[in-house]
């Protein structure tokens, strides 16, 4: 009895010394909480021990891990990328889930090399309201070290209020290298109702560059795009007789919470230069989006829309053979921004618009050498400029 009694007594104070030694996250009864999302922390494993093992396809036993725990407020589901892709994390490292208990076998969700180096990541899991989701940051064949955890709810890509054509990433699966120095460049047809003015593209990819046999990571921020807007030629564009064409357009990149082949998703949006108008009969274009930096730098790589009902799943890969692909990209058309009866492109309106507007009429190229802003010139916004402009020009130059 004595015995028995000295040795539960040893027992528990050896035990309970280990609980209380342990550091705050080593078990889902003591997990790290997420007050809200975003998140973001950099941490480690080291310290920790290996109290959780998922097979995904590969084991993490041996590995230390750390939990990280969020409950879903009240209101609605969200969905989230939870990522260990941050250049913080410095292991080959295992990711996985568990949904209000612990489930040995079962986790909710789980990952292991969904980025290159061996990082893991989660992307587009839905966490239900009032729920407690455990986030287990684990190793891959006994690893450890330091990690980068990122919980971010996912937010759907659109595009902008007034766009002439909206055909948004939806779960892209695909992409193309999209770029004028590789030698490639990708365009996808554009059906419109009406004639419409083109003032602004907005397209999706990932920055990466073949380089060896392989592909490999970079990031060039300052991308710069060649835009060109074709007729159609049966199935395919008509590079003979472009509509216009953009050489070097500078672009304004945006992150995304998307991920693809396990690189985060850019969103570029471009401003043309003189406003392009797309008067052709029957309305249908075909956009061509590449990249055109230096060679050897980052290439653009266009990502699909992937939505469902979106366009036609046909777009046309140029240097490439068979050039025809069974997908529709990821981009927006947005109108060309001007002031009505600005002929001239100075941010007024007065009587020093009447040359300008006058030339529009009569010399429709030498007008777009001179000044550009052809869109101003269609007063009676029907998407052409002719002489229908003439009296609706008269009213607003004259207007009290």
């Amino acid at each position: 009895m004595k015995r028995t009694l000295v040795l539960g007594l040893v027992v528990a104070a050896v035990c309970g010394g280990v609980a209380r030694g342990q550091p705050k996250g080593d078990t889902i009864q003591d997990p790290i909480l997420i007050a809200a999302l975003p998140y973001h922390v950099v941490g480690t494993t080291l310290g920790f021990r290996d109290d959780y093992n998922e097979v995904c396809p590969f084991s993490s036993i041996r590995a230390p891990d750390v939990v990280h725990a969020y409950t879903v407020p009240p209101g609605k589901d969200l969905t989230v990328n939870i990522s260990l892709c941050g250049q913080g994390t410095q292991y080959n490292t295992k990711l996985f889930v568990y949904q209000t208990v612990y489930t040995p076998g079962y986790p909710y969700a789980c990952n292991d090399d969904y980025c290159a180096g061996g990082k893991s990541a989660l992307v587009g899991v839905v966490l239900h309201p009032y729920n407690i989701y455990y986030i287990v940051v684990d190793g891959y064949g006994g690893q450890f070290g330091e990690y980068e955890l990122e919980v971010i709810e996912k937010v759907a890509e659109t595009c902008s209020p007034g766009a002439i054509y909206a055909q948004p990433l939806v779960n892209p699966d695909a992409w193309a290298p999209s770029d004028q120095e590789a030698g490639w460049a990708v365009a996808d047809n554009v059906k419109l109702s009406a004639p419409k003015w083109l003032g602004a593209v907005r397209v999706w990819g990932i920055d990466r560059s073949w380089s060896g046999g392989n592909w490999r990571d970079c990031e060039e921020p300052d991308m710069v795009f060649d835009v060109g807007v074709f007729p159609p030629d049966g199935t395919k564009p008509d590079y003979a007789r472009p509509i216009a064409q953009y050489k070097d357009v500078a672009a304004a990149r945006s992150a995304t919470t998307e991920f693809t082949d396990g690189h985060p998703v850019y969103r570029y949006d471009l401003t043309l230069s003189p406003a392009c108008s797309l008067l052709a009969s029957p309305n249908e274009y075909w956009i061509e989006v590449a990249g055109s930096g230096t060679p050897n730098d980052c290439w653009f790589l266009w990502l699909n829309e992937n939505g469902n009902g979106v366009g036609d799943n046909k777009a046309y890969y140029r240097g490439v053979f068979p050039p025809e692909l069974d997908y529709d990209m990821a981009f927006c058309l947005g109108a060309a921004a001007g002031l009505l009866a600005d002929a001239n492109c100075d941010g007024t309106v007065n009587f020093f618009d009447i040359d300008p507007f006058v030339l529009a009429m009569t010399n429709m190229p030498k007008y777009m050498s001179q000044y550009g802003c052809v869109q101003n010139c269609d007063c009676d916004r029907n998407g052409r400029v002719n002489f229908f402009d003439i009296d609706p020009f008269v009213k607003i130059l004259i207007r009290p």
